[in-house]
């Protein structure tokens, strides 16, 4: 990653979109064997990593993640390189952790939210969008994993204040 993490952290959640601040925080943890990184969101976890490895959570049901580039893809590093990247770049970036991280910036306004909300498929960067679109009191469908058919997104979102 090459900055300190609480460094990175500090600079990612003041790039928060206002609605999101206060209610949306990031953690990074480092063990010997790899790391966890997770997302809460009004106090709840809706998205966890671990690394090494190939699975993440989001809202309790386990995902396996592909390989990006040979590596594991990891929510601190992903953080870390988003602060140095342009809206254009952060848009199209192959990483999904990056996509979704970026929908939860200021940098990423209404219109870019729902035009990259139209072709996303990776289930983390959609569950994120979804929570910027729910913040903003946009109306949020329900996803449902390819796989198993269970739905990803939490029910209180679906429902738009």
């Amino acid at each position: 990653m090459g900055r300190q993490w609480s460094k990175i952290k500090k600079a990612f959640e003041e790039r928060l979109a206002p609605e999101l601040k206060g209610r949306t925080v990031i953690h990074v943890t480092a063990y010997d064997s790899g790391g966890r990184g997770w997302i809460q969101f009004d106090g709840q976890e809706i998205v966890t990593t671990e690394a090494p490895g190939f699975l993440y959570s989001i809202s309790g049901h386990r995902v396996y993640n592909e390989l990006l580039n040979g590596q594991t893809i990891e929510l601190g590093r992903a953080c870390g390189e988003l602060l140095d990247l342009s809206v254009e770049e952060a848009r199209a970036s192959r990483n999904p952790y990056i996509r979704g991280l970026f929908s939860l910036e200021k940098r990423c306004g209404r219109r870019t939210l729902s035009a990259i909300r139209e072709y996303e498929q990776e289930p983390f960067a959609i569950l994120l969008m979804s929570l910027r679109a729910y913040s903003l009191g946009i109306s949020v469908e329900a996803y449902f994993h390819d796989c198993c058919g269970q739905q990803l997104i939490p029910a209180e979102w679906l429902t738009c204040r």
